[in-house]
């Protein structure tokens, strides 16, 4: 960001750009200009500006307090409960879920601020084979791309039978 600027006439201005690359921890940036009068000792100016690295991250688990694997007999309901948390540090704003194989597990959640959780449930009905679903969550932070994160969930159907004979002797 050194730049020269040969004259500067009373009452004018310049500007310019410029950028530091790979940043990855908090700063404070001070730029200082310094010019020399016709007469007189340099003049002189400083001004800082702070740059605030942030860190979005998001998470979800599916049945985070239970088994991510879950037995049912054919026809049977399947219940999961999902947890949405910001693991990063910055507030996420849109954040939903997806979760292709459960339509009714999609959910929005307009503001989720740092370190801030929720979970709801959902279910799917009249399941009869076997599948798995990935539920997906993306939230917004303020600055720089959406944040995501998935997890799976098996869903494993049994259809228990049994069977008796009498024969007479």
């Amino acid at each position: 960001c050194v730049q020269s600027i040969p004259n500067l006439a009373a009452g004018a201005g310049t500007s310019f750009t410029c950028s530091l690359a790979n940043v990855t921890s908090d700063f404070t940036n001070v730029i200082t200009v310094t010019g020399t009068p016709p007469v007189g000792p340099n003049v002189s100016d400083n001004d800082p500006s702070s740059v605030d690295v942030t860190n979005p991250s998001i998470d979800v688990r599916k049945n985070a307090e239970g088994a991510d694997s879950q037995q049912i007999v054919s026809g049977g309901t399947v219940t999961w409960t999902i947890y949405v948390t910001n693991t990063g540090d910055v507030a996420l704003t849109g954040v939903t879920d997806v979760d292709p194989l459960a339509p009714n597990c999609v959910q929005s959640i307009p503001n989720l601020a740092a370190g801030a959780g929720t979970s709801f449930t959902c279910s799917r009905t009249n399941v009869t084979s076997d599948f798995t679903n990935v539920i997906t969550v993306t939230g917004t932070p303020p600055v720089g791309p959406n944040v995501s994160d998935n997890d799976p969930s098996s869903v494993d159907v049994t259809n228990p039978s049994i069977n008796v004979r009498k024969n007479a002797e």
